[in-house]
């Protein structure tokens, strides 16, 4: 565990530019490298037209996972390259010397800590690691996942720490019963026997059916969110199509989030997204909706579209973008409401739309793409762009199949030149000092080292910015703007902590001649543990044990947030005599 120190924290790491103003964003598409010509070998989801089914960028490169076996140049020079290809994130060019040697389907991919690619499919193993420079499968991993009649079905996998969590269909691993879900070492591919949920399947299109299509691993709250089409996971009532569990044993931890698009069930999720304390998630009903990570109650209204499941939420620096098979309109409301009766504020759309995380309203901007299938995969780059991948048939006035690009200019001066963050009670004060006035400026937050998310947008002559408080390390970002360009970089605030309540909930949990296992509130943020008035070790997990007691001896616990002076109220602990 990484000890980190008191006080004044300053991080001088540059916050990637993304997309803020998403209106300026060219409805036309980019001329780059595409992919075509499904390869047949899908024994899953054959239904389905589609060629990219993810996207994931790492290093100043786009990688795109599909059924595809053709990249295409924008002059229409077509070469094989099949499953796994890597794009140029700046030029769209795509790197023939990323070549992974895959036999059948790519539908999900991640990054692991280590920096290696890791992909989920209908291709051997299911699970695999991959050289991000050169595609080699690295040795030594095997979760050799398989289905009762054939290959398995990896829909998704999401890597944290040092597990990947993998669901989708599939019965064993490694020769251990398994039922559609898995946890697997990082490094080797082993399966997790501690970690097995069971799946039980849900009556649909006439037949019982079962299928994970998407897992979001909450760190903060120890939780594994699933979704997709079943009756429930674990037996647990109120767990169908939506289940939260332990990360670390599987077992159902709540009921899914009570909210649905209509005032009826919710049968088939297709993607969750988390940002910070909010949980999105959308599926066949034509709908998407966002949820407090704490209580579960709607935030917001819900997003319709009067065609189309939404098959994909990407959670963008400014905007909250939905892919679909939609090519009518978008709307957003109250439920309940018939998602084939659009309001008054809805705009065209094809395929993708977004949603401004500011104010909750539809970014009125119609891209120009044409297709079936639609978005099933959606990036913003560093760059500043939007990468939109799936199926489709036109775009810009011109043959499009599988990968489309949206761009934008951005500007290259600076106005912000330092700022802090400060804890103030429930709140924290963001200040800033600039050498101009701009139109306005963008505050993002990132907690324990996660992505930069937008937090808030001010007029060109405020300095200041008053956000909620977060559990975790919280780092703050300003930037400021002319117009839609965003000026230079982000400037990172220093970040100060101060008084504040003390941890909530000590207690001793196990009592033994040889040590005390403690426990507290769990809040991410970085904890002193006391005892008899001396600091013996930090921790932020909300377990302790101490091994350094002596038996038939009394002693006095507190703990505290490391910089701060007020400890919690002390526990008296007698080890066994």
């Amino acid at each position: 565990m990484m000890m980190l120190a008191a006080g004044v924290t300053t991080i001088s790491a540059p916050v990637s530019a993304a997309i803020e103003e998403p209106a300026s964003l060219s409805t036309v598409p980019d001329r780059i490298w595409d992919v075509d010509e499904r390869s047949g070998l899908s024994r899953h989801t054959g239904v389905y037209q589609t060629l990219v089914w993810d996207l994931q960028q790492l290093n100043g490169v786009m990688y795109v996972g599909g059924d595809f076996t053709t990249v295409v140049a924008p002059d229409g020079t077509r070469h094989s390259h099949a499953f796994l290809a890597a794009f140029d994130l700046e030029t769209g060019e795509w790197i023939p010397s990323f070549a992974p040697q895959l036999d059948s389907l790519v539908y999900s991919l991640d990054v692991t800590d280590s920096g290696l690619l890791v992909a989920g499919g209908e291709f051997s193993g299911g699970v695999a690691l991959i050289d991000p420079t050169t595609g080699a499968l690295v040795n030594g991993f095997d979760a050799d996942l398989a289905h009762s009649w054939g290959p398995a079905a990896v829909l998704t996998v999401t890597a944290e720490g040092d597990s990947i969590y993998a669901g989708g269909r599939f019965v064993r691993g490694q020769g251990l019963p398994l039922d559609n879900l898995a946890k697997l070492d990082a490094a080797t591919g082993a399966v997790d026997p501690n970690w097995t949920p069971s799946v039980e399947p849900v009556e649909f299109n006439g037949k019982l059916s079962e299928q994970i299509r998407d897992i979001e691993v909450d760190a903060a709250r120890g939780r594994v969110y699933v979704g997709g089409l079943f009756a429930s996971i674990n037996g647990s009532p109120e767990t169908d199509s939506f289940a939260v569990l332990d990360t670390a044993t599987g077992v159902t931890l709540m009921d899914h989030p009570n909210v649905s698009y209509d005032d009826r069930p919710i049968t088939f999720l297709y993607d969750i997204a988390l940002t910070d304390d909010l949980v999105h998630y959308g599926g066949k009903e034509n709908f998407s909706i966002t949820v407090d990570a704490e209580t579960f109650t709607r935030q917001g209204d819900v997003r319709y579209t009067n065609n189309g499941d939404h098959q994909v939420i990407h959670d963008g620096s400014s905007t909250l973008w939905i892919g679909c098979h939609c090519w009518r309109q978008a709307f957003t409301t109250d439920p309940p409401r018939n998602p084939f009766e659009p309001t008054e504020n809805a705009i065209d759309v094809n395929a993708v739309f977004g949603i401004d995380k500011a104010t909750g309203e539809l970014v009125p901007i119609t891209f120009d793409l044409a297709g079936a299938a639609g978005a099933w995969a959606i990036e913003e780059d560093p760059n500043g762009r939007l990468w939109v991948a799936g199926q489709f048939t036109r775009g810009g006035n011109r043959r499009l199949t599988g990968i489309a690009r949206f761009s934008q200019a951005l500007g290259d001066e600076v106005a912000v030149t330092s700022c802090t963050a400060t804890r103030d009670g429930t709140n924290v004060d963001v200040d800033w000092v600039a050498d101009a006035a701009p139109d306005g400026f963008v505050v993002r937050r990132s907690v324990n080292d996660g992505p930069a998310y937008w937090r808030g947008r001010t007029a060109g002559d405020a300095r200041t910015f008053v956000d909620s408080d977060r559990s975790g390390a919280i780092v703050y970002s300003v930037e400021s703007r002319v117009g839609s360009a965003i000026l230079g970089q982000a400037v990172v605030c220093e970040n100060v902590v101060t008084e504040g309540e003390p941890p909530a909930g000590l207690e001793a949990r196990r009592i033994t001649r040889e040590r005390v296992v403690l426990r507290w509130t769990n809040t991410g943020r970085e904890i002193e543990i006391g005892r008899d008035g001396e600091v013996i070790a930090t921790d932020s997990d909300g377990w302790f044990t101490d091994l350094t007691v002596e038996a038939g001896t009394t002693y006095e616990y507190q703990v505290r947030y490391a910089g701060n002076d007020t400890w919690s109220a002390p526990i008296i602990v007698s080890t066994v005599p």
